[in-house]
């Protein structure tokens, strides 16, 4: 990878354990969260944390501009994750309340991630949206975290579309939802082939190695979702 920033928007494992192998993969990563989780997860990130905040656009610039500095801005990565294994239920049992959080709140923080970065990205710069692999096909026990994605989805999509002449590409990894959120149990019954390839990716591994593939390709490849799944959904 290149000079440029990377930047891991998402400060639970997950996202710590991406900028370790975005890290061992030559990116100058900081992780944008809270300096307090990412103090509690020293076993798995010790580079640098900024604080983030996705209240709005103008505050997400706010943030990547204290992050930023003094440098560009080469590679985006959204790892945050919405949900805790106590949120997966039932479509049926789902409040309102929990709705706003689960679904609504974070499309609207990753709209306002797109708006308060726009200024930041330049030809080649490239934004990585990680999604649970669920969201390709839907899920019984996820109907908040399901409709988020796909809702990100699509404005990843919008902004592929609209930020292509300006050489941004804008691509969602596609992962298996349990290495996002930590809770395989619950997350089993909502059904799905095993891996075909006999064993699952890892964030700081497979997942990080895509990301930066596809940060390479930024002149061929955008607003596509690439499954990286070991194989387990196979679709189009």
């Amino acid at each position: 990878m290149s000079e440029g920033a990377t930047l891991v928007v998402g400060d639970g494992p997950p996202g710590f354990r991406l900028a370790r192998g975005l890290t061992d993969l030559g990116a100058a990563v900081t992780v944008l969260g809270d300096p307090g989780a990412a103090r509690a997860a020293g076993e798995v990130w010790s580079g640098p944390t900024s604080p983030s905040d996705l209240s709005s656009s103008s505050a997400v610039d706010a943030s990547l501009r204290a992050a930023l500095d003094p440098g560009p801005l080469e590679v985006l990565v959204w790892a945050r994750v919405p949900v805790a294994p106590e949120d997966i239920g039932e479509l049926a049992s789902l409040e309102e309340k929990d709705w706003e959080r689960l679904a609504e709140e974070p499309i609207t923080e990753f709209l306002h991630l797109l708006q308060g970065a726009s200024s930041h990205l330049s030809p080649g710069s490239s934004v990585a949206l990680i999604a649970p692999s669920l969201v390709l096909v839907g899920a019984p026990h996820v109907v908040g975290w399901t409709a988020a994605a796909e809702g990100q989805r699509s404005l990843l999509r919008v902004a592929a579309r609209r930020w292509g002449s300006r050489g941004v590409s804008l691509n969602c990894v596609a992962v298996p939802a349990h290495i996002l959120c930590g809770a395989p149990a619950p997350l089993d019954r909502a059904g799905g082939p095993p891996a075909s390839l006999g064993r699952q990716p890892t964030m700081d591994g497979e997942v990080a190695a895509v990301v930066a593939h596809l940060a390479s390709m930024t002149g061929s490849v955008t607003g596509a979702t690439v499954a990286v799944d070991g194989g387990s959904w196979m679709t189009p």
